[in-house]
């Protein structure tokens, strides 16, 4: 398992000379850190998406049936999908479990969290995270900047 702390160098990224990735903030959802490679959780495709929103919708894990079911209207073969849910199974956004024969599927986190983490990740990637935030906050809605001022007041957290 690697920490929080060490960083992170693809075998690729060594031999072209690149330097090792600065350490990112792990996160419980495990979409920063997968396999000893980080992740980009803003790297979905449309596809991968598509499907994280059957997912999300779902009350229930899904077998890779029903989700290709819910996509009908897309006209994907069945292999499809199984490679997307395999992938996000490996990426580490959704998890799956055995049951019988067939594998099922369960969003890794909500579409909220997920959201949240992209959020960070977009902090992450600016010098001035203080600056960013401001934008941020200058560029929502009195009600949405109201809900805001409520959560740091109750100090809630995720």
């Amino acid at each position: 398992m690697i920490s929080a702390e060490s960083t992170v160098t693809s075998a690729a990224e060594r031999r072209k000379g690149h330097k090792p990735h600065p350490p990112a903030r792990r996160s419980w959802l495990n979409f920063r850190w997968t396999h000893g490679e980080r992740v980009d959780v803003a790297k979905l495709g449309e596809l991968e998406r598509a499907v994280m929103e059957v997912l999300w919708a779902r009350a229930e894990p899904a077998t890779v049936r029903a989700v290709h079911e819910e996509l009908s209207d897309r006209d994907l073969a069945y292999t499809t999908v199984m490679t997307v849910l395999t992938r996000l199974a490996a990426k580490g956004v959704v998890r799956r479990k055995r049951s019988g024969r067939a594998w099922l599927y369960a969003p890794a986190a909500t579409r909220e969290e997920y959201v949240a983490e992209l959020m960070l990740e977009a902090l992450e990637m600016t010098g001035d995270r203080d600056s960013a935030l401001v934008r941020f906050a200058q560029s929502v809605t009195n009600d949405e900047a109201d809900a805001l001022r409520k959560a740091l007041e109750r100090g809630e957290s995720p």
